[in-house]
């Protein structure tokens, strides 16, 4: 990229070496900008724009991570960041069973980050955003700008699938998505009719990246050693942006997040999350998703006795819905439930409660009669059951 090839020709000229390149960087980047404005360009834009529209029609999937709730768009894109190491051992295992799948590296982590939204969302459709270089020529390497698409990969698994059967599928994806790169992103998000809300929801909430590393691309520097130095704005982009830079010890992760939706030590399990499934990837080529395990069975027997020995005082005077009323009317205005709903108080969830009960009653639902729910784990689960009680 840009930024690796400037600090590439600065180390040359530091050693008194020549330059790799003619610094012919202004009138190469001209020629480029003119080619984007040309009419080849535009039917090539044209045809992508209709295959990505094509592709994303419909309701588009959104993710549903465990966070604190709704939040306004401006405090959204408020975040921080974290980070870890995956050693060189480990990444030499990622690169052998690349190879043996033909795979890239970038295929291989990208199957891992879906492994893991799967285990911690339970869903299994993601549009993940992923930015994609436009250098696919030897004349546009070494040229200054920014020629970067951000490609919208709609990825559909299945638990039944199998670990290797997840890679092959996210090959495909990858590759198709790599056809079709040139078009506006504008002008995609214009002809999906995509309408941002309170909440801040777009086209995708996550983001994956691989890229190479600076010392890894200066390796041929003779007496000088380069470090990377991370410095966060303390801005984001989405609400989950993933990049693995490929150093050359191994393999550092960097996880960007929004601080009004998530919790720093749940990023950092998540983190940690993450490279447990890259060695699951690894060793569990044949074993579908559904028999994935953040948890290894052996420690089940600890994790439930763990639970089992949380002792409470517990008084018995009165039922669970007779207590929530009371709370409801000490602290009606603290928080009572969180989650991707929002945010919703004692007061509030209470007098939703007795609506619903008083619906039921009209409906002939007498006292002591069984009444069934099924519906997803929202709040709306939550009000029917004190509705009924």
């Amino acid at each position: 990229d840009s930024l690796t090839f400037l600090i590439t020709e600065l180390l040359y000229r530091v050693e008194n070496r020549p330059p790799r390149t003619q610094w012919m960087v202004l009138g190469q980047f001209q020629h480029y900008v003119h080619w984007q404005r040309s009419e080849e360009y535009a039917k090539r834009s044209e045809l992508d724009l209709k295959f990505w529209t094509e592709r994303l029609k419909g309701e588009l999937p959104t993710l549903d991570m465990p966070c604190r709730g709704k939040c306004l768009i401006k405090q959204r894109f408020i975040g921080s960041r974290v980070s870890l190491k995956i050693s060189e051992e480990d990444k030499c295992r990622l690169l052998e069973v690349s190879r043996d799948e033909n795979v890239s590296l970038y295929t291989m982590l990208l199957s891992a980050y879906q492994v893991l939204l799967y285990l911690y969302t339970d869903q299994d459709e993601f549009i993940i955003g992923s930015a994609h270089s436009l250098r696919n020529q030897p004349d546009l390497e070494s040229i200054f700008g920014l020629m970067v698409q951000t490609l919208p990969l709609h990825c559909v698994i299945d638990p039944a699938m199998t670990v290797a059967e997840v890679i092959q599928k996210t090959r495909s994806v990858v590759a198709e998505a790599k056809d079709h790169p040139y078009f506006r992103f504008e002008k995609l998000v214009g002809a999906l009719d995509i309408q941002g809300d309170e909440s801040g929801s777009s086209m995708f909430q996550t983001m994956f990246h691989l890229r190479r590393g600076v010392s890894k691309a200066l390796s041929s520097t003779k007496h000088l050693k380069v470090e990377e130095i991370h410095l966060s704005n303390g801005f984001v982009k989405c609400e989950l942006e993933m990049t693995v830079i490929d150093e050359i010890d191994g393999l550092e992760v960097g996880l960007e997040y929004s601080s009004a939706l998530f919790e720093k030590a749940f990023m950092e399990q998540f983190l940690s999350h993450f490279d447990k499934v890259c060695a699951l990837v690894v060793k569990n080529l044949d074993t579908s998703l559904a028999e994935l395990s953040l948890i290894k069975r052996d420690d089940y027997p600890s994790q439930i006795r763990g639970l089992k020995n949380i002792k409470r005082n517990y008084p018995l005077d009165r039922q669970p819905h007779e207590w929530f009323e009371k709370w409801a009317s000490e602290i009606p205005n603290r928080s009572a439930l969180v989650g991707t709903f929002g945010c919703i108080t004692y007061g509030d969830l209470n007098s939703w409660a007795n609506r619903l009960a008083w619906k039921l009653r009209g409906l002939g639902i007498e006292e002591d009669a069984l009444v069934a729910i099924a519906m997803p784990r929202q709040a709306e689960m939550v009000v029917s059951i004190l509705a009924i009680q």
